[in-house]
């Protein structure tokens, strides 16, 4: 038997930082009760004497106390982990300063501290590694969206792909097919859980900005008649139909003659040459933007890409057979002014991300780790059904 006494004891922050009014920090191995202990002072007990936190499933509600100073008041309750340690939840207030303080207590005891994206079994109360997994995503989820799917993902994909293993013994090629589904539908599930980047470029005074501000729902970005108003990338994070999406607004391309809006503007698109979509805003109500179109001829793809025709409350100036031959049918008119064909915008940058079409319930991988142990197994096409199978079960999804 391992020496208890070699086994650290770790401490996780289980919520965003910074993002909710609560937040959860789990301390599990032998040394937990007692950092805990050393720290929270009940309000059922008159002098500074430690509770008994070995107690399942009771709720401690106290102070937690650092030198004689009351930081915050705290809920605490502990119980035994998988792998027979002590762990203690401690449910706080989530301030920033406050979760510092707490965490940094914690570290004066001994505490290490880890990524709560990467805890292992020891933490996670999880019956397989996917499963873990979820959990782990769970604590950073950004949207309610997110949320649902993970829950669903938790359960449902390791016996989505239990299934699969005990077909490969059989019918390793159905097994096999199965799997490519999964790792060809699998960006949407990432970018629904780490979120999406988007990036806006276009010409100056397209009305870039406008669209950026009205997808964030706020005014973010600044607006003005005067062209270049923009003199460098803003990005933001918000949520689009419950995706999490990083929006990066450019400075106009096409226009610049200063030294230093040209630097603005290189760096714009080498920001958005690293985005998973590009909203390319082209201004209907002006000019056909032949300068903006030759300074990144080459550079766009013709994938996860949305031609955004702006300004349709205005009237038209050139038509839409002007557009290169790829980008017709994905050019849509909307006016982010007015909000006109807005929701159908929002339905074509769901759809390009992979995020449309297919209930969230349904199995989806969800991890790096995921996808490259798919991608691993379909790269081995003579491995044999019970080798496919016994993979699956050992390396996929964690089971002996």
């Amino acid at each position: 038997m391992a020496d208890q006494s070699r086994q650290p004891t770790l401490g996780f922050l289980l919520t965003p930082p910074g993002i909710g009014a609560l937040a959860v920090i789990r301390v599990c191995g032998p040394e937990a009760v007692n950092a805990v202990a050393d720290l929270f002072e009940p309000v059922s007990h008159s002098s500074r004497q430690a509770p008994d936190l070995g107690q399942p499933e009771r709720l401690w509600y106290g102070r937690w106390v650092v030198n004689g100073e009351a930081v915050d008041e705290v809920i605490v309750c502990a119980g035994t982990g998988l792998d027979g340690h002590p762990q203690v939840d401690i449910n706080a207030h989530g301030g920033i300063r406050v979760v510092e303080r707490i965490l940094m207590a914690l570290q004066a005891r001994g505490v290490e501290m880890g990524d709560a994206a990467q805890a292992d079994r020891r933490s996670w109360p999880a019956q397989n590694r996917i499963e873990a997994e979820a959990v782990a995503a769970l604590s950073q989820a950004k949207t309610r969206r997110a949320v649902d799917f993970l829950i669903h993902q938790q359960r449902g994909l390791p016996a989505f792909l239990t299934e699969i293993a005990d077909s490969a013994r059989s019918e390793p090629a159905a097994a096999r097919e199965l799997l490519q589904g999964l790792l060809d539908d699998a960006p949407g599930g990432r970018f629904l859980v780490a979120g999406a980047m988007v990036a806006i470029i276009g010409p100056p005074n397209s009305g870039k900005s406008t669209l950026a501000n009205r997808l964030f729902g706020a005014p973010m970005a600044i607006v003005s008649p005067a062209a270049g108003t923009t003199l460098d990338w803003v990005a933001e994070p918000t949520a689009i139909r419950g995706v999490p999406v990083t929006l990066v607004d450019t400075p106009g391309v096409g226009g610049a003659a200063d030294p230093c809006d040209d630097l603005a503007v290189r760096r714009g698109l080498a920001r958005a040459a690293g985005a998973d979509l590009l909203l390319a805003v082209l201004d209907g109500a002006a000019p056909w933007p032949e300068a903006f179109l030759e300074a990144v001829r080459g550079q766009l793809p013709g994938r996860h890409l949305i031609v955004v025709i702006s300004k349709a409350d205005l009237p038209r100036c050139w038509g839409d057979h002007l557009l290169p031959e790829r980008w017709r049918d994905r050019a849509l008119g909307v006016s982010a002014y007015t909000g006109h064909r807005m929701a159908e915008l929002e339905g074509c940058l769901v759809a390009e991300l992979s995020l449309a079409g297919r209930p969230d319930d349904a199995p989806r991988l969800f991890t790096e780790r995921q996808c490259a142990v798919v991608a691993d197994l379909l790269a081995g096409k003579e491995l044999p059904g019970q080798d496919l199978a016994r993979r699956l079960r050992r390396e996929l999804i964690g089971l002996p």
